[in-house]
């Protein structure tokens, strides 16, 4: 039988464990750190655009974000705040890049919902949010998972 100083040890070992996990997920800062994204990525994936209209459109267009450049300036590296403001301000045949939603209609609401425990439920909705943002949509995520999955993995528990 495992008394109260097993138990102690047992805690202290888990909370060795969080932190050390902990250190291998976040940055150094203790913090998650979205990764920039390629302009590549941003052109075919994000705007579904040709690269080098893409790029065009940066030389441009001065009021643009520029991006990081790498030391050989061979590619250029945006955050999401970059390529949401580019989304503000481009128009990529004289239609916006921000996706719109119609007068008078209320905004989308999902639920991810089972019955079932350990059915991928967080990790869905996880994505979904992430696939989201990515497309230009506003997020507001509610998780109502009493271990708090969700804001776990967004680094906020």
């Amino acid at each position: 039988m495992f008394g109260h100083k097993d138990l102690s040890q047992l805690r202290d070992s888990s909370l060795k464990m969080q932190g050390w996990i902990r250190k291998q997920t976040f940055s150094p800062g203790n913090e998650k750190v979205l990764r920039r994204f390629s302009s590549w990525e941003v052109a075919e994936l994000i705007f579904q655009v040709n690269q080098n209209t893409f790029r065009g459109r940066l030389v441009a267009e001065p009021g643009l974000p520029g991006g990081e450049i790498e030391a050989d300036g061979r590619q250029r590296w945006f955050s999401l705040e970059e390529v949401n403001e580019m989304r503000r301000k481009m128009k990529i045949n004289r239609k916006s890049l921000l996706p719109e939603r119609p007068k008078g209609k209320r905004a989308i609401r999902a639920a991810v919902a089972n019955f079932k425990g350990g059915a991928g439920k967080s990790t869905v909705a996880l994505h979904f949010a992430h696939a989201a943002a990515l497309d230009g949509y506003r997020v507001l995520t509610i998780d109502f998972d009493p271990q708090a999955t969700l804001s776990h993995s967004m680094g906020l528990a």
